[in-house]
């Protein structure tokens, strides 16, 4: 039994953007962009690999560099989410050290 032809219309897929590398793949594959709007200025733009769903970065084009993408990724959700702590976590040690050195005084 012969394998049928590779034609060009069975690679084209109208959801695809481009072209980078899959971790999950590990291959170079076809990405669509997801984007968050509001009032129509885009917000946030999340790429995934047409053949698996995965996130990737369309900078990536190698191995090494999707890996670093992730890591800077990872260290700057962790980064935002350390910062968000402390800006609502510092207002109530603030209150209370005030609460404290307030009865102190007393």
């Amino acid at each position: 039994m012969d394998a049928a032809p590779i034609s060009p219309l069975q690679d084209y897929d109208p959801a695809a953007e481009g072209k980078a590398w899959c971790p999950a793949c590990d291959a170079i594959t076809r990405f669509r962009v997801e984007k968050v709007e509001f009032l129509g200025n885009p917000v946030k733009a999340t790429c995934f690999c047409i053949a698996c769903g995965t996130r990737i970065f369309p900078e990536a084009q190698d191995p090494s560099a999707a890996r670093r993408l992730r890591r800077q990724n990872h260290r700057l959700r962790l980064q935002a989410g350390a910062a968000l702590g402390a800006m609502l976590i510092l207002p109530v040690l603030a209150a209370v050290l005030a609460l404290w050195l307030l009865l102190r005084l007393l």
